[in-house]
C-alpha cells in the first residue's frame, strides 16, 4: 500500500482568552495519499480553516504531529516551515489575494520568483496554464479588470505553477455564482490531476464535495469520514 504523503496524528488546537481555553480541534487523525482529492465539510465555525492552516504550516497545533512524507514538521524551525510552505504547498483561498498592482502574469509567476526560479522558465509554464484556462489574452491585465471567476482561475494557476505535491483550498468557489463555480472547480481538478497533486478542499458546496475521492465531516473537534450516501442523513 502506498505511504501517505501527509499524516495528522492526534492534532489538537486550542485558543486561550481571558484565562479560558477554547478547544477547536480535539484529536484529528487523517492520512492523505498522492493524487487523491479530499473534501472537508462541516458547519461554519467548527475549525475547518484552522485545520487547513495547520496542514499548510500557517498555524501550529497545540498538541499532536503533522508528518509530510514520513517526517514530522518542525514547528520550532521557521526557516524549515517557510521552505515547506514555499516548495510543498499551494494555497487557494476564497478571497484570491491577488496583488492588484501586478499583472496577471506577474501574479502567477510570483511564487516562483520568490523561490528563486528562472523568470523565463516560469513565464513559459505560466503561458501553458493561462492558455489552458483561456486567460492568455488577459496576461497583461491587472486583477481589477477581471471577473470573479477569472480572478480565481489566476489564483489556481498561481497555486499550481510550481507543481506542489499538496494543494489546500479554502472555499475556492465561495464568492462565485453556481455556473462559474462549476467551471472553475472542473478546471482546478483537471490541472491538479495534470500535476498529480494531492488536493484538500474545505467547502460548503456539496456538488464539489461529491466530486472528491473522500469526504470528511469536522464535528465536535474530530474528523469523521462519510460515504456520499450519508450526506443527507448528516443534514447536507
Amino acid at each position: 500500500m502506498n505511504k501517505p504523503i501527509m499524516e495528522l496524528i492526534e492534532v489538537k488546537k486550542s485558543y486561550f482568552s481571558g484565562g479560558k481555553e477554547l478547544k477547536i480541534l480535539k484529536g484529528v487523525n487523517l492520512e492523505l495519499f498522492e493524487g487523491e482529492k479530499v473534501a472537508i465539510i462541516g458547519p461554519s465555525g467548527v475549525g475547518k480553516t484552522t485545520l487547513l492552516n495547520i496542514m499548510g504550516a500557517l498555524d501550529k497545533p497545540t498538541e499532536g504531529k503533522v508528518l509530510f512524507r514520513g517526517k514530522a514538521l518542525n514547528w520550532q524551525d521557521e526557516e524549515f516551515l517557510n521552505r515547506f510552505r514555499r516548495e510543498c504547498v499551494g494555497f487557494i483561498f476564497q478571497l484570491h489575494y491577488l496583488i492588484f498592482e501586478l499583472s496577471v502574469m506577474e501574479n502567477v509567476i510570483l511564487p516562483g520568483l520568490i523561490a528563486g526560479k528562472n523568470r523565463r522558465e516560469l513565464e513559459k509554464k505560466a503561458e501553458t496554464l493561462l492558455k489552458s484556462l483561456g486567460l492568455w489574452d488577459r496576461r497583461d491585465s491587472t486583477p481589477d479588470l477581471l471577473s470573479g471567476g477569472e480572478r480565481q482561475r489566476v489564483a489556481i494557476i498561481r497555486a499550481l505553477i510550481l507543481k506542489p505535491p499538496l494543494i489546500l483550498a479554502d472555499e475556492p468557489t465561495g464568492n462565485l455564482d453556481p455556473q462559474a463555480a462549476k467551471e472553475v472547480i472542473d478546471e482546478f481538478f483537471y490541472l491538479s490531476k495534470e500535476t498529480k497533486s494531492t488536493v484538500v478542499v474545505v467547502t460548503h458546496n456539496m456538488d464539489i464535495a461529491k466530486k472528491m475521492d473522500r469526504i470528511f465531516l469536522l464535528k465536535n473537534g474530530f474528523l469523521v469520514e462519510l460515504q456520499k450516501t450519508q450526506l443527507k442523513q448528516e443534514g447536507f
